[in-house]
C-alpha cells in the first residue's frame, strides 16, 4: 500500500517534469532563431513567474512566514536548487536565478537573447527535468530492471 501522499508527490513530480520539458521545446526553438514567438512566450511568461518564485523562496530564508504562496515559493526554491549548477558559493545562487530570469523576461517580450544565455536557461531546465524524472521514478517503489516501474513493464 502506498502512503497517502503518494498520488499527489507523483502528480507534482509529472507535472513539474512536463513544464521543464515544454520551456526546452521553447528554447530549442529559440537557439535557432534568438527568440520565441507566440505560445512560447507564454511559456517564457511562466518561467519567469517560477524563477521569481525561487527568488521568493530564497528570501523567505530571512523572514519565515507560514502559508500557502510561502510553502510554493520553498518548493520552487527546493526545485532550483536541484537544477542549479552547484558552485561552491551561496552567494551565487540567486545571482545565478537572476540572470536566467532576465534571459526568459527578454524571451517572454519576443526580444532576442544572447546564445550563451539561452543555452544557460535551457541547461538548468534540462537538470529540473532530469531531477524530475529520476523523482517519478523512486515514486514507483516495485522497480524492475534498468530502473524502469513494474507498472511500466507489465503495462508497456
Amino acid at each position: 500500500m502506498r502512503p497517502e501522499s503518494w498520488f499527489e508527490e507523483l502528480t507534482k513530480s509529472l507535472s513539474d517534469g512536463f513544464f521543464a520539458d515544454e520551456v526546452i521545446l521553447a528554447l530549442a526553438k529559440a537557439e535557432h532563431t534568438g527568440h520565441v514567438e507566440g505560445p512560447d512566450q507564454t511559456v517564457m511568461q511562466e518561467v519567469v513567474r517560477f524563477l521569481d518564485s525561487v527568488l521568493q523562496g530564497y528570501r523567505w530564508l530571512d523572514n519565515p512566514k507560514v502559508n500557502d504562496e510561502t510553502a510554493t515559493n520553498a518548493s520552487f526554491f527546493q526545485q532550483a536548487v536541484r537544477a542549479s549548477v552547484p558552485s561552491g558559493a551561496t552567494e551565487s545562487f540567486p545571482l545565478q536565478i537572476e540572470q536566467l530570469k532576465k534571459t526568459a523576461e527578454v524571451l517572454a517580450k519576443a526580444e532576442r537573447a544572447e546564445q550563451n544565455d539561452l543555452a544557460a536557461l535551457r541547461c538548468f531546465f534540462v537538470r529540473h527535468s532530469t531531477f524530475e524524472m529520476e523523482r517519478t521514478e523512486t515514486l514507483f517503489d516495485n522497480r524492475i530492471g534498468l530502473g524502469t516501474s513494474a507498472w511500466m513493464t507489465a503495462h508497456g
